[in-house]
């Protein structure tokens, strides 16, 4: 039993200097302002000058490493890698991408990781994304990136075809002004994972006026129907500060312009912290239009956000293409003002704008709700209402009111806030905002959780509601590997009183009663009484 949790350890450190570095036998080549894409041959002293000449001539398995400075005009990628190949900025955040259109163009391109870099665009007025990939994409990875200022269209787009597709631990803010821009757009992909970014809007950071005319932050859509799209994971992030149009949600699943099949299929929304922080309406936290297998759990819904309706709008556009199998449960929606879901906080009180005509089978059940001690919404026109949630909690969840949030964007070598990475603003704005207080009736109250909560802990057993755990669950006394610490490993404890190694929990070379009580106290904190 020990040395299986040796070996998750081992081999997990094992995996994490394999990808930190790449390959095993990969060549490190580089690229720098001052190259030459003519006579460099991209050596640490005869740099390449652009991200294109150097995908074009490295190997299977090599790393691009970028060096400081601004890259400016497009490069076109074109390659297909087995094992995959890894470019990064040599410092963080110290080799941006700008350009008028878009600066990466990714056409069939396979086993590729982008890691350190911004990416942005200036004027004259470009109508084009910012970084955009098509055609057969395949295993693609942005991770620890910046992405800002779409001038019309999108930060990150991917085209219809796209499998394994992951960004995680990125920064976006400020997509192009129009209604079908976005921060990520996903049109057709299958094997996606959104997980661990941080989404806002300021415009008027960047020196640009606020027209609350961009679209949702995450759009999940099937122009086709031919590519298709399935299993979608959006986990762990944070989105706040809407400056869009009042019609858009802050993640959009489907679209009506299709309408002879399902556009969003298969999709996970879990573990994930939005928040209302401003005074410019939305539709909703969340969009659904013909969509199908969505599951949206344990996620925190929090702040003031001015809207048609708090929690959602459902849609479909025929009678044949209903929104169907939505499992909704163990979320928390926490409007402490008492507005939720009046536009311009004035007016009707909205939970849901889900009529039965456009929907089939919605489950909504186990979650909290909270507004501000005012009645909740009720609308009988309406599909869902909190007070058809039988097995619903109706009280404050203990949330700190998300106010005057400092805008994190990039400027001077650090993120306003004074944090240094993306990774540290997004765990100050997890404390600051996704957890919930001692004596909380979130707490234990969702038996049926993730294995992880907004900031990657594990859960145990029995879970929070919303999206964060109020106490960290280590897992470090399941001695039965049953995902759970709890009365079983008393059994194991016992039977290993004698010996060390697997009941010695305090590593100090005994297993003694200091063991016993560093185990109860683990029960505690995971919800498992004894």
């Amino acid at each position: 039993m020990f040395q299986s949790h040796v070996l998750r350890l081992v081999t997990f450190a094992a995996l994490s200097c394999f990808f930190a570095a790449g390959t095993l036998f990969g060549a490190t080549f580089y690229v720098a302002v001052d190259g030459n894409d003519t006579t460099g041959t991209g050596s640490t002293t005869t740099p390449w000058a652009t991200l294109q000449q150097a995908v074009s001539q490295v190997s299977d398995g090599d790393e691009i490493v970028v060096r400081d400075g601004v890259y400016r005009g497009q490069n076109l990628l074109e390659r297909q890698f087995a094992n995959g190949i890894v470019i990064r900025s040599e410092n963080n955040y110290q080799a941006r991408f700008v350009f008028t259109g878009p600066s990466i163009v990714g056409t069939d391109c396979q086993g590729m990781r982008f890691q350190g870099f911004v990416f942005q665009q200036e004027t004259p007025f470009p109508q084009d994304n910012v970084v955009m990939m098509t055609g057969d994409t395949q295993r693609i990875t942005f991770d620890n990136n910046i992405f800002h200022d779409a001038i019309r269209l999108s930060l990150l787009y991917f085209g219809p075809g796209g499998v394994d597709l992951t960004m995680t631990n990125n920064m976006f803010y400020n997509a192009g002004l129009a209604s079908e821009s976005n921060h990520i757009r996903v049109e057709g992909g299958r094997n996606v994972l959104i997980s661990d970014n941080v989404f806002f809007n300021d415009y008027e950071g960047s020196g640009r006026g606020n027209t609350n005319n961009s679209g949702a932050f995450v759009f999940i859509t099937n122009p086709t129907d031919v590519a298709g799209v399935d299993n979608i994971q959006i986990r762990r992030n944070i989105m706040f500060h809407w400056q869009g149009l009042d019609n858009i949600s802050m993640i959009q699943l489907g679209s009506l312009s299709n309408a002879d099949h399902y556009d969003a299929e298969n999709v996970t929304v879990e573990n994930n912290l939005m928040l209302g922080d401003g005074p410019l309406d939305s539709r909703a936290f969340l969009t659904l239009q013909n969509a199908r297998s969505i599951t949206i759990r344990n996620n925190t819904f929090s702040g003031d956000l001015p809207s048609l309706a708090f929690a959602f709008y459902m849609i479909s556009s025929q009678p044949t293409i209903l929104n169907d199998e939505i499992t909704i449960t163990n979320n928390i929606w926490n409007d402490p003002f008492g507005t939720m879901g009046a536009r311009n906080n004035e007016g009707i009180l909205d939970f849901c704008d889900c009529l039965p005509q456009f929907n089939d089978l919605v489950i909504l059940a186990n979650n909290l709700y909270y507004n501000g001690g005012n009645p909740m919404p009720f609308d009988q026109e309406e599909l869902l209402n909190p007070v058809g949630d039988s097995s619903g909690t109706f009280e404050d969840p203990l949330l700190a009111t998300p106010e005057t949030i400092t805008l994190p964007r990039y400027s001077g070598g650090s993120f306003l806030g004074g944090h240094a990475t993306i990774r540290e603003v997004f765990v100050a704005m997890a404390d600051a905002y996704g957890r919930v207080g001692a004596g909380s009736p979130a707490i234990n109250g969702a038996p049926l959780s993730p294995e992880d909560d907004l900031l990657g802990n594990l859960r145990g057993s029995t879970g929070d509601l919303g999206a964060m755990e109020f106490a960290v669950c280590s897992l470090a006394g399941d001695l039965n590997d049953d995902r759970a610490v709890n009365e079983g490993d008393f059994g194991v404890f016992r039977a290993a009183w004698t010996t060390t190694g697997v009941a010695d929990l305090n590593n100090d070379g005994r297993v003694s009663v200091l063991d016993g009580v560093q185990l109860r106290n683990q029960i505690a904190a995971c919800g498992e009484e004894t």
